[in-house]
């Protein structure tokens, strides 16, 4: 009874922690509630044990960042972590397993070089891959004057984040399609290649329901940005660019408003740091609820290339050496053929000669009578 007693108890402080880091995330302005459950993965920095965020979905959902967080609790654990020992259960327990957003130090963390690092580590993979727990000077925490640690690091990293059905989530190249629940367009071939960059695109996709809603669920656009993003229903016609940027901070395109249809015009060019990731929800839940997107290709060709790497020097001279062996065959097969019937007709012109002769010189039969 006892242990079980201990059990529900420690259950139910991973649930506190858990409702208290919401509850801290939504006074930090940090909501998005288009989509349940939202889930949350923490993991220890450690210089003993194999550290990473294993973040995962369920088959054919992918990954959607919201909120990656280093943290530190009022405690010794990063002396402990650092120590190389190896930790305990509990101590991994107590030190990473249980953020708890009112009583740690958390701090949204930003890599200097490469700022959502971890965000592009995992977005639109089913699993976070090979993601290594990263660490931040307190110094660099905005932590309180009256925060009580004697701690140099953050003890550990957390990620919370949603799961997307593979179904809902669609490209500019995908065939069109209907749902009830948000829709989500990113300019991606697929899903696993989102963090790869915006792609070459020039379309039109449509999107008709009752009160179409428009949130920018991930939009990273360079300073001058070249790329032609356009929104247009019958009232409005918004261009977005950078000003607009919400990285991996979900939010309603408020200047498009809502209608019943809505067009979205893309003329882009590949760009491996720029990203775009569109939601669109259905805002009147009194309706029959489906929202349908359907894209056109504005191009006259279509010739798209999905990860295909560039042919080397040695793969293109293959490739000649097999073209002209290939072509030299063809020749060889026209020129026989073209000879066999050649030497056809000359065959059936001199035995069409021959018999004409024959009838020719001979003399004609005498008829016999009967006497």
């Amino acid at each position: 009874m006892d242990k079980l007693r201990i059990v529900n108890t420690f259950a139910l402080v991973r649930i506190l922690a858990i409702v208290s880091l919401c509850m801290e995330m939504a006074k930090l302005g940090l909501s998005y509630d288009l989509e349940e459950p939202r889930h949350n993965y923490s993991a220890c920095y450690s210089s003993s044990q194999h550290s990473v965020l294993s973040a995962s979905c369920p088959h054919n959902s992918y990954i959607l960042p919201y909120y990656v967080g280093t943290g530190v609790k009022t405690n010794n654990c990063s002396d402990i972590l650092r120590s190389g020992q190896v930790i305990s259960a509990a101590e991994e327990d107590r030190c990473c397993k249980t953020p708890n957003a009112t009583g740690d130090c958390v701090h949204r963390y930003t890599n200097e070089i490469n700022p959502y690092l971890i965000e592009n580590m995992c977005v639109g993979r089913n699993q976070c891959y090979k993601t290594l727990v990263p660490h931040e000077s307190i110094a660099n925490m905005n932590c309180s004057r009256s925060f009580n640690v004697t701690n140099r690091d953050s003890s550990y990293t957390m990620i919370s984040y949603y799961c997307i059905e593979g179904q809902r989530i669609k490209t500019p190249f995908s065939p069109p399609v209907n749902n009830t629940k948000t829709i989500y367009l990113m300019l991606s071939y697929r899903p696993e290649l989102y963090r790869r960059g915006i792609v070459s695109i020039k379309s039109r996709c449509e999107i008709l329901g009752s009160q179409i809603q428009v949130w920018l669920i991930d939009l990273r656009l360079n300073n001058g940005s070249k790329q032609s993003i356009v929104f247009s229903n019958e009232n409005v016609n918004v261009s977005i660019d950078s000003r607009y940027n919400s990285p991996f901070s979900p939010r309603p395109l408020t200047e498009v408003g809502v209608s019943n249809a809505l067009n979205v015009t893309f003329d882009t060019t590949n760009n491996t740091l720029e990203f775009l990731w569109l939601g669109f929800n259905n805002t009147n839940k009194s309706a029959s609820g489906d929202v349908t997107l359907r894209c056109i290709d504005l191009r006259q060709r279509t010739d798209i290339q999905v990860d295909v790497p560039p042919l080397s020097s040695d793969q293109k001279l293959t490739g000649l050496q097999i073209g002209a062996a290939a072509g030299g065959a063809g020749c060889v097969v026209v020129v026989a053929l073209v000879i066999s019937m050649v030497y056809k007709r000359w065959r059936r012109s001199k035995i069409a000669a021959t018999k004409e002769g024959v009838l020719i010189g001979r003399p004609p039969q005498a008829t016999r009578h009967l006497q």
